[in-house]
C-alpha cells in the first residue's frame, strides 16, 4: 500500500482531496462526508479524473487512463441517501455513461459487525446514531444508561484486540473524545457522564507488564541468593547496577525492555552478579 498525493494543482485553484492509496495497480479514493451535499457526485467525478490522469500510463503512443475504485463515507444519513452517487457522461461521440460512485453508510454499521471487519476507524463516529436522542438523555441519568452500558462493552472489546497495539489504542480513544466533545456541546450533563467512561481509559502498556515482570524476577533473583547464601553486600551491588541502567545507550535500553522472559531475567542477574562495573555490564549484555 502507497499513500499517493492528495493536493492536486488546477488552472485557478488547488483540490485537496481526503484519501487516496495504491494497493497493488489499482488507485482506490476515499472522501468523507458529515451530511449530504448535492455536489458530490460531479466533485468525486472531478477528483477521480484528475488521479486517473495524474497516474495515466503510456503505452506505445497511447494513454491508458484508469480511474480509482472511490467510495463516499458519510458519517451520518437519512433514508434518502442512495447506494451510489451518480452522474451521466455525455462523450463526443454520442455515448452515455453513467458514473456511479458508492455511498458507505457509517451508521449502518453495528459494533458488533464494525470489530468483525476491523473497522476501527468508524468507532469514534458511533456516538452520531443516537444523535436524535441526547436532549432526552440530557434530562436524565436512566435515560442515558444503555448509552453507557453499550460504550462499556465497546471499550472493553478495543482493549481486549487492541492489547499489543496501544498506540492505534490511545489514538482511537482521543478521537472518540474529540467526536464526543463536538457532537455533546450542548449537553453538558451527558458529555460529563459519557466522559467518565471514555476518558479514563487506559490500556496497559507492554512497558508496564515488562517492568512488572522484571520486578518480579529481580525479587525472585534476590531471594534465590540469599537462599543460596550470597553475601547480602553483594546483591545490594546487584540493584545499584540494575538502577543505574538509566546510563545506558537507547538501544541497550530498548533491549532490556524487550527481555519479557523469564529466562532473560535470570540471565541478566547472573551477569550483574559476574559485572565489577557499569561498563563490565554492558559489555556483557552487547556480548
Amino acid at each position: 500500500m502507497t499513500r499517493l498525493p492528495e493536493e492536486y494543482e488546477k488552472r485557478t485553484s488547488k483540490v485537496i482531496l481526503d484519501s487516496c492509496s495504491l494497493i497493488g495497480d489499482r488507485i482506490y479514493h476515499l472522501e468523507v462526508q458529515s451530511y449530504k451535499d448535492g455536489t458530490m457526485a460531479l466533485r468525486m467525478l472531478e477528483y477521480d479524473f484528475l488521479l486517473g490522469i495524474a497516474e495515466a500510463r503510456r503505452t506505445a503512443g497511447t494513454y491508458y487512463v484508469q480511474l480509482p475504485k472511490s467510495c463516499v463515507i458519510y458519517l451520518r444519513h437519512d433514508r434518502k441517501l442512495p447506494d451510489h452517487e451518480s452522474a451521466y457522461l455525455i462523450l463526443q461521440d454520442g455515448q452515455i455513461v453513467k458514473y456511479r460512485i458508492p455511498t458507505v453508510k457509517v451508521q449502518e454499521y453495528s459494533a458488533d459487525e464494525i470489530f468483525e471487519k476491523g473497522l476501527y476507524g468508524y468507532l469514534p463516529f458511533y456516538l452520531l446514531r443516537y444523535e436524535k436522542d441526547f436532549s432526552v438523555m440530557e434530562e436524565s441519568e436512566d435515560g442515558s444508561r444503555g448509552l453507557q452500558a453499550e460504550y462499556e462493552r465497546i471499550l472493553d472489546r478495543l482493549a481486549m484486540e487492541m492489547s499489543s497495539d496501544p498506540g492505534t489504542y490511545q489514538d482511537l480513544l482521543i478521537m472518540m473524545r474529540c467526536v464526543m466533545d463536538h457532537v455533546l456541546r450542548r449537553q453538558k450533563k451527558l458529555k460529563e457522564r459519557m466522559e467518565k467512561i471514555v476518558g479514563g481509559r487506559v490500556l496497559p502498556l507492554p512497558s508496564d507488564k515488562i517492568r512488572e515482570a522484571k520486578r518480579q524476577g529481580i525479587n525472585q533473583g534476590i531471594n534465590q541468593g540469599i537462599n543460596q547464601g550470597i553475601d547480602l553486600g553483594r546483591v545490594a551491588s546487584i540493584l545499584e547496577l540494575l538502577r543505574e541502567l538509566g546510563d545506558l545507550p537507547e538501544d541497550l535500553k530498548k533491549r532490556i525492555q524487550a527481555e519479557r522472559e523469564e529466562k532473560e531475567l535470570s540471565r541478566m542477574l547472573k551477569l550483574a552478579a559476574k559485572a565489577k562495573s557499569i561498563a563490565e555490564f554492558q559489555e556483557a549484555l552487547k556480548n
